[in-house]
């Protein structure tokens, strides 16, 4: 368990495994948080992670083929990579819903002239002459 911080500490299980590559064994210090190297506040979280794995037990980990003194024992996601998307995305949303709402109302498909044109003059187009025109 590795521990930062002298006046609030924070912890982070930390594991040293040791993984053959191409017949050539390779030792690295992962976290059981995936990439993600932060500490976090919470010791029995991380101290519960370390008790999920035994000591010389066997487990699937991942690596990078074109580098692979880089494992990863626990994949996960960090999630605070794709949050600077969301204020871009609702943005393009909002942007969209206005061009569409502009292009219907520039084409008449939505324009409440439009329908009451329509409404007036329905009576020409089936046949029947407006009262204007009598």
């Amino acid at each position: 368990m590795s521990e930062r911080g002298s006046l609030i500490h924070h912890y982070r299980a930390d594991f040293l495994i040791s993984y053959p590559v191409n017949g050539k064994i390779y030792q690295a210090w992962v976290t059981g948080n995936g990439l993600d190297q932060g500490f976090f506040r919470d010791k029995t979280l991380q101290e519960e992670t370390l008790t999920s794995f035994d000591v010389g037990g066997t487990y699937p980990c991942w690596y990078n083929p074109k580098f692979p003194q880089q494992a990863v024992l626990v994949m996960r996601h960090n999630w605070s990579s794709t949050l600077p998307l969301a204020v871009p995305t609702v943005i393009a949303i909002i942007a969209i819903y206005y061009i569409l709402k502009g292009t219907f109302q520039f084409l008449g498909l939505i324009s409440f002239k439009t329908r009451d044109i329509l409404k007036k003059n329905r009576g020409t187009y089936n046949g029947k002459s407006n009262k204007k025109n009598d």
